[in-house]
């Protein structure tokens, strides 16, 4: 069961380093303040919008339904393919792997359960694309759930967090992710091929931005296996 995830980075802007980010796959695009929201839509599956706080649609998070696993694809507004998220059917705890919209390897996701005569903790251990540990992760939750990311060296490169009213209907999750945003990519004759602009401009927040969003829809989604139960 997937309970909750944090991921930590370094900085918003490292996240490709790491990860190899999203060069060359369309992006989510950060608002320039780094705040966001997270929404949950009423249907079958679990699917979450991605919002801007004044309402503006980045993105959405669908989850896939006829699929061995669960899994979900990230969307832009315009509807491309960002990233997929899917969870391993057979593994020691809960994993999922991240990939971009090639296909190419991002991260994994692995849970750790350590029981005590006290309590229950979960971590995460997030490797990136060669089976390296690059982060370790925590969960808070009191009453809402509070998710911050952040590395071994304590900086923090985002949050996302679910407050006890936010959970109660539908799931609505608000986060944020540091740092300033990029400079704009390169002008239209300066494009790839097809018109799109290269990942350039956006890779680093619109990557933890990807990251943060599918945290959020896993643990949704858990959730909400366990209320059906």
């Amino acid at each position: 069961m997937l309970v909750a995830l944090v991921v930590g980075l370094a900085a918003a802007s490292s996240f490709a380093d790491h990860f190899g980010g999203l060069a060359a796959c369309p992006a989510v695009n950060v608002p320039e303040t780094g705040e966001f929201r997270l929404e949950e839509n009423f249907g079958i599956a679990t699917n979450l919008e991605i919002q801007a706080l004044d309402g503006e649609v980045l993105g959405t998070l669908d989850e896939r339904v006829l699929t061995i696993g669960p899994e979900y694809r990230v969307l832009n507004h315009e509807g491309e393919l960002v990233a997929r998220a899917k969870q391993k059917l057979i593994s020691w705890g809960v994993t999922v792997r991240i990939d971009d919209c090639l296909g190419r390897h991002m991260a994994t996701v692995e849970e750790r359960v350590m029981e005590s005569l006290l309590k229950v903790r979960t971590t995460y251990d997030i490797l990136d694309a060669a089976g390296q540990r690059v982060m370790r992760s925590d969960k808070r939750e009191f009453g809402g759930v509070t998710m911050e990311f952040v590395m071994a060296d304590g900086s923090v490169a985002g949050r996302v967090e679910r407050s006890l009213l936010g959970g109660l209907l539908y799931d609505v999750w608000t986060g944020s992710v540091a740092g300033a945003n990029p400079q704009p990519g390169p002008p239209a004759e300066e494009q790839g091929a097809g018109g799109r602009a290269s990942h350039e401009g956006h890779e680093g927040r619109g990557d933890v931005l990807v990251v943060l969003a599918v945290v959020a829809a896993f643990k949704t989604r858990s959730d909400n296996q366990e209320d059906a139960e």
